[in-house]
């Protein structure tokens, strides 16, 4: 959903049946917002692939993630909790923005707050794709080795902010990281990529900040850590392709 000072303007007969909330908020998305920019797939001329409109993409290596049946998944977003995450802010069982996500809802948080009360009226709306989910096997899965690896990591890398008893989980409304959508995610490539980046503070902007670990953990360090908090979250939906997705996002992380 790139920013809406980018965003192109397209002229849509107003849905009767629908509240104008509802249509105002169908036009920040189709139209100003163009959240189909990042979320919808690309064909191979680098087009928007209509029959798949707001069914997910890839934007600078982040993963643009499906924005149909938001509010029918196993952990579903209500009208409050995607709100705030449009303004940046940190959501119970969904964690914060990040990527190229972050300056977009920085951004949103500027508008009206009846703006983004309409973008997420729509959203929450739009029904769950009629596409039937490919079977994914686990090519791997957690060993006792990697399981007291990643716990140690978590330990000493995270605990003081997402463990359990962590002050900043009250201070600053740090996420348990199970209860985040890039760890509830089918793939690893969001937490991985927030891992290895980090989000940076942005200067006189409220929110958190979370250090970049990409000189700091080794590829096995990161695959364990990937593992286990997946493990927490999902223990009967194991990533695959974990070691694979951490070479390829090395190569794009500075």
């Amino acid at each position: 959903m790139p920013s809406l000072r980018r965003g192109c303007s397209v002229r849509r007969r107003a849905a009767a049946q629908h509240s104008q909330q509802w249509n105002r908020g169908r036009y920040l998305v189709e139209g100003a917002g163009h959240c189909g920019g990042c979320h919808t797939p690309l064909n191979f001329l680098g087009a928007e692939k209509d029959s798949q409109a707001l069914s997910g993409g890839v934007v600078d290596g982040w993963e643009a993630p499906s924005l149909l049946g938001l509010a029918s998944r196993q952990t579903p977003w209500s009208q409050a909790q995607l709100v705030e995450y449009l303004q940046a802010k940190v959501v119970d069982n969904h964690g914060t923005p990040a990527g190229p996500m972050r300056p977009v809802s920085q951004e949103l948080a500027r508008l009206p707050q009846a703006d983004v009360d309409a973008i997420a009226e729509y959203l929450l709306s739009l029904p769950a794709s009629d596409a039937k989910p490919i079977p994914i096997r686990a090519s791997s899965t957690l060993t006792a080795e990697s399981a007291r690896l990643g716990h140690d990591l978590f330990q000493g890398a995270c605990a003081g902010c997402h463990g359990g008893a962590a002050p900043m989980r009250a201070i600053d409304g740090r996420p348990a990281l199970t209860a985040t959508s890039a760890v509830q995610a089918d793939k690893p490539r969001n937490f991985i990529k927030t891992v290895l980046e980090g989000i940076a503070p942005t200067p006189g902007e409220p929110g958190p900040a979370m250090p970049p670990f990409a000189a700091s953990l080794t590829d096995k360090q990161l695959t364990a850590l990937a593992e286990f908090i997946r493990h927490q979250a999902s223990p009967d939906k194991p990533w695959r392709d974990v070691d694979a997705t951490i070479q390829a996002l090395r190569q794009e992380t500075p």
